[in-house]
């Protein structure tokens, strides 16, 4: 890390100023503990609070990982979310819920839920972000100032994700197209290709 070395003189007398730019790599430990700049002073970190509170903002701990506080182990997950998505994971009934969420990770070792996992599997996700929806509407024009149809998309993030692309595909254009009498059902073209949706 280079710093930067100033001479500046007040009163007479030189003094060396010290310029040293945050790490990219936090956080720094002296001696087995975590100091924090708080000012003029260098901060401790003595409770748990504390360090996870340092690790959130500077992003060592990201949203999905956190420990969602609210929700129950025991309600908080509904199983028709946990049936579909080891229907679309393909995963074998043999493996049972409690080894599934060890090996995704979705709890804590000290058992609590954590954001994604409500996101993903939650019995009622919005109960705890109430911002974590998808949100689509058609405006008139190109200016957005008159909006056609507004919905909102609520549930887990694979609902609101089927749910967008139902919708989306309700506004476009579809045109039919077969090939020869008796061959296969007509064919349906959207306007615009369906991957690109799902890649936005």
């Amino acid at each position: 890390m280079k710093c930067d070395l100033n001479i500046i003189e007040i009163d007479g007398k030189n003094i060396a100023v010290i310029e040293v730019p945050s790490g990219l790599n936090k956080p720094y430990v002296l001696s087995g503990a975590i100091y924090v700049r708080q000012g003029p002073n260098s901060q401790k970190l003595t409770t748990v609070e504390e360090m996870r509170d340092f690790f959130q903002q500077a992003d060592k701990i990201y949203f999905d990982d956190a420990i969602c506080r609210e929700a129950d182990l025991t309600k908080g997950i509904s199983n028709d979310n946990i049936k579909t998505f080891r229907l679309e994971a393909g995963l074998v009934n043999t493996t049972s819920d409690e080894q599934l969420f060890n090996n995704l990770k979705l709890i804590t070792n000290d058992g609590n839920l954590k954001n994604g996992t409500i996101l993903f599997l939650g019995t009622n996700p919005e109960k705890f972000f109430e911002k974590a929806v998808i949100r689509c509407v058609v405006f008139d024009g190109t200016d957005k100032r008159y909006i056609i149809d507004d919905k909102v998309m609520s549930g887990t993030l694979y609902d609101q994700y089927q749910k967008s692309m139902i919708w989306l595909k309700s506004k476009l254009n579809v045109r039919y197209e077969t090939e020869s009498e008796g061959s296969n059902p007509r064919k349906e073209i959207l306007e615009l290709p369906e991957i690109a949706f799902k890649e936005v």
